[in-house]
């Protein structure tokens, strides 16, 4: 399914009315099903659906690696992803927390993640990067965000190696799914993120910084803002966050020592 459609408006400029076409960005729903049960129904851009399921369940703690699957399937028409856990993991991620619409429970997913970001390990990779290559890398994941280009519609996400180059990109309508696919290929495709660099347009949340410690990244990059509580977390994780990355500009909120400081 293309992530885009063409649509009949009318447009004011410089004192005038027109007739045009105008590019508008895609949003899907799509459900997941988690062994037989619909867990959620999500909204995103309908492309890479598969990774945004397996990120989006790494993220809520079914699953830790591709080798948790049995089975995972897209619908022709993107209409449902059905992901298959092994029994005895899916018990094991269910206890404490409500886990589909309906159960009675106590948890919920924002409390589970704040519980669960308490036992993340920090990250130790000894990566090292320049001012010029966190310049070099937010221009080139605007120069990727050909969606966003076309519709200003989209956020961004990807991963670089250490020389500044983009090595995966996906995007989607909300910066979390962007983010999500990202996590979601890096499972299917057992990748080591140590010593790789995140990059996100979008604003870098408590979430965000869960998302890629989870992943082992050391280096955090966005163009836009942090919250408080992603600085914390990436102080507390020994992760290098730098935000507000436009042209020769940027801040760092903490991890200052992997660019030589």
């Amino acid at each position: 399914m293309e992530p885009i459609n063409t649509l009949d408006i009318l447009r004011w400029r410089n004192g005038q009315w027109s007739r045009e076409k105008d590019i508008i960005i895609r949003e899907h729903a799509f459900s997941l099903y988690l062994n037989g049960r619909k867990l959620n129904t999500m909204l995103a851009t309908p492309e890479h659906l598969d990774e945004l399921a397996l990120g989006y369940l790494k993220a809520e703690g079914y699953l830790a690696s591709a080798a948790d699957l049995e089975g995972l399937e897209v619908e022709a028409n993107g209409d449902w992803v059905r992901v298959n856990l092994r029994p005895e993991l899916l018990a094991q991620a269910q206890e404490g927390r409500r886990k589909f619409p309906g159960d009675r429970d106590d948890g919920d997913s924002v409390f589970y993640r704040l519980r669960d970001a308490q036992g993340l390990s920090p990250v130790t990779s000894d990566l090292t990067i320049s001012p010029a290559t966190i310049s070099l890398l937010a221009t080139e994941l605007e120069e990727y965000s050909w969606l966003f280009q076309k519709t200003g519609g989209v956020h961004g996400a990807a991963l670089a190696d250490e020389k500044g180059k983009i090595t995966l990109f996906r995007e989607d309508i909300g910066r979390h799914n962007a983010i999500d696919k990202v996590v979601g290929r890096c499972l299917l495709e057992a990748l080591d993120c140590q010593n790789k660099i995140f990059l996100t347009s979008g604003r870098v949340s408590f979430d965000t910084m869960v998302k890629t410690i989870k992943l082992g990244v050391p280096v955090v990059l966005s163009i836009s803002a942090p919250t408080t509580m992603a600085v914390q977390m990436a102080r507390r994780s020994r992760v290098t966050l730098v935000g507000f990355a436009r042209g020769k500009r940027f801040n760092v909120y903490s991890g200052e020592g992997r660019l030589g400081i």
